[in-house]
């Protein structure tokens, strides 16, 4: 196996002010052959794990998916090695059949390497080549990001330059869910246009994000699109005062867009991290820079399970210095910030993707370099420090005995989420079930308090208390109780 993995973890550090600590670093682990190495997305799969797409370089450049459990352990991982070279940009599992997406370039030989053309190949859950599909024409093609389309297939985007000029324009298409192709657009304003991400809006048209250059500076390039034709039906004016560039984008739970960059003004020697809130029309609504005294990148922009906006990025003190590091926001739709972490371990780390997991905590996928390793995928887990928590008042201990057949239990539940279900069984039989009440709340540790009393059987009998909570999470705690009934007594 060429393959290796290590761990990452060193130092987290949160910025000054310090902004309350809702989430913390759980864990951090790289994974890489002995040369370049990146992943470009990260994704919770349907079981739980955890999914990174990218680039692995053996004797040539690779598409490689690496599946994870929970806690980073690694599961599988494949190459797909059926052209010269390929990579992965963005990755979906399939609700409906748990069967992965992924899609980038792919180059077919050797001779014509610089012929690039678009790639989506569908794999089973575990990795298993179903179909691959080969998108674009005589000039270079790169698909940026994927989605859902809601109807069964996909929209993807890019850069095409299939054109006259062999310039590149902003390419965006449509597929059904067997890869056919069902419209396909092209955007060209400037001698370059990049859509680098789409996403779909509240009334199920497509809105692709990236840049445009303009008087030889990249500008934000926003362009809706009919879910119908492809269409446009608005392109953002373009914004000149200084140079943005969109790499993510997302709807938010009140109907508008967040994008998420770069920014720099014309006399700026420092590239910043960018936000822009716009509406579903393109109506500017509010812009944000951000640094942390370095060069820095908004990659990736996600909306929380707690209706926030979740933006990472990396920032790096400077072109010449060995160092940059994953940085993650949490953020008020008014752009107010909630919480915010850098994690600064002293060497390259940059992350490219985001994504919340179903415990409520955060995955973070990117590269990192380390000198005796090379670049390699590097993933870390933050953990939430207000996820479902379970605790017993009695029986306090994890082993109790008692005299009596009945016992009562006292349990209190924490929660930000809503919960959708408690049990209690008892050796495997249920005795306790969806008996919460929220308006019995007591205090904020104890939000779901339940009472109830349990009918035990003679020796060991073993109490499992599940939580389950409206993102179908499901917290649980044990304990052991001995009924051991009194002797009788007699004269």
């Amino acid at each position: 196996m060429y393959k290796k993995a290590y761990i990452l973890f060193c130092l987290s550090f949160l910025l000054p002010p310090v902004i309350f600590a809702q989430y913390s670093v759980n864990w951090a682990k790289g994974f890489g052959g002995e040369r370049k190495d990146k992943a470009a997305e990260v994704i919770e799969t349907m079981d739980g794990g955890l999914l990174m797409g990218g680039r692995v370089i053996r004797k040539n450049t690779f598409l490689w998916l690496l599946k994870t459990d929970a806690y980073g352990n690694e599961i599988w991982g494949k190459t797909y090695e059926k052209y010269y070279r390929s990579a992965a940009n963005s990755l979906i599992q399939n609700q409906e059949d748990t069967c992965i997406i992924a899609a980038g370039f792919c180059t077919k030989n050797k001779k014509f390497s610089h012929d690039i053309n678009g790639w989506i190949i569908k794999t089973d859950r575990f990795g298993t080549l179903l179909w691959e599909r080969v998108y674009g024409k005589k000039g270079n093609e790169e698909i940026r990001d994927i989605i859902p389309d809601g109807e069964g297939g996909y929209v993807a985007c890019g850069y095409s330059t299939s054109n006259e000029a062999l310039e590149k324009e902003f390419w965006v298409f449509r597929i059904d869910g067997d890869g056919n192709l069902i419209w396909e657009k092209f955007f060209g304003e400037s001698v370059e246009d990049v859509a680098a991400c789409v996403t779909r809006t509240y009334d199920g048209h497509f809105v692709a994000a990236g840049y445009g250059i303009n008087r030889n500076k990249r500008t934000l390039r926003v362009i809706k699109l009919d879910k119908n034709n492809g269409d446009d039906i608005w392109d953002l004016p373009w914004l000149k005062d200084a140079s943005r560039e969109a790499l993510g984008i997302a709807e938010t739970p009140d109907s508008c867009l967040i994008i998420a960059g770069t920014f720099r003004k014309a006399a700026q020697e420092t590239q910043n991290a960018l936000l822009y809130k716009i509406s579903t029309e393109g109506d500017s609504i509010w812009e944000q820079t951000f640094d942390y005294n370095g060069r820095e990148e908004a990659t990736a922009v996600r909306i929380s399970y707690d209706n926030k906006i979740l933006v990472a990025g990396y920032t790096k003190f400077n072109d010449e210095a060995y160092d940059a590091d994953f940085w993650t926001r949490k953020m008020g739709l008014d752009g107010t910030i909630i919480w915010e972490n850098v994690f600064d371990r002293g060497s390259l780390d940059y992350a490219y993707s985001l994504c919340e997991t179903k415990d409520n905590g955060l995955a973070q996928a990117g590269a990192t370099y380390a000198e005796d390793e090379g670049w390699d995928y590097a993933l870390m887990k933050y953990k939430n420090e207000e996820m479902t928590k379970i605790t017993v008042i009695q029986p306090e201990d994890s082993v109790v005995t008692t005299v009596n057949i009945k016992y009562d239990l006292e349990i209190c539940i924490a929660s930000a989420l809503k919960l959708e279900n408690a049990e209690v069984f008892v050796n495997g039989s249920l005795q306790f079930n969806n008996a919460m009440n929220a308006n019995l709340i007591t205090d904020k540790d104890c939000r779901f308090p339940i009472y109830t009393t349990i009918l035990l059987l003679e020796g060991k009998n073993d109490i499992l208390i599940n939580i389950k909570d409206e993102k179908g999470f499901v917290v649980q705690e044990r304990r052991i109780i001995y009924y051991i009934p009194s002797p009788e007594t007699g004269w």
